[in-house]
């Protein structure tokens, strides 16, 4: 996948789209690739979390709930920004993303993330304001 398409898509993205150029060009060049094979999870509820995702291909499907009863939330197609909240909060998984189909994912390296928020503190404030409809009962 190339830089630029990453950066489309952040700039895309509700989570960066307010995020400087600079943020945007570092944490485009430090997404990596990783295939998934149908009916993995990707991200398990309560699990802790530092990584995020874009979706390059396949699909996936987002769960959650209590006590082993799961409720379908949505699906997760190309382009698509997830696993942004725990990083970004309390650190924890706040539902289960499982690949539907065989997917191709980009993974932020965390590192890089911290990175960036400690470069551009008025960046984590903008991605917590808008990852607020998530966060708040």
């Amino acid at each position: 996948m190339d830089q630029e398409t990453i950066s489309n898509w952040l700039r895309d993205s509700s989570a960066f789209g307010n995020a400087p150029e600079e943020a945007i060009g570092q944490l485009s060049a430090a997404f990596t690739e990783k295939r998934i094979p149908a009916g993995l999870s990707i991200i398990r509820e309560g699990d802790p979390g530092l990584a995020l995702y874009f979706l390059v291909s396949g699909s996936a499907t987002v769960t959650a709930g209590e006590d082993g009863e799961q409720s379908y939330l949505g699906n997760i197609s190309r382009g698509q920004l997830f696993g942004e909240i725990a990083p970004l909060s309390s650190g924890r998984r706040m539902a289960t993303v499982t690949a539907a189909e065989e997917s191709v994912l980009l993974e932020l390296d965390p590192k890089a993330l911290t990175e960036v928020l400690r470069e551009h503190p008025l960046l984590e404030k903008s991605l917590l304001d808008s990852l607020e409809r998530y966060l708040t009962p």
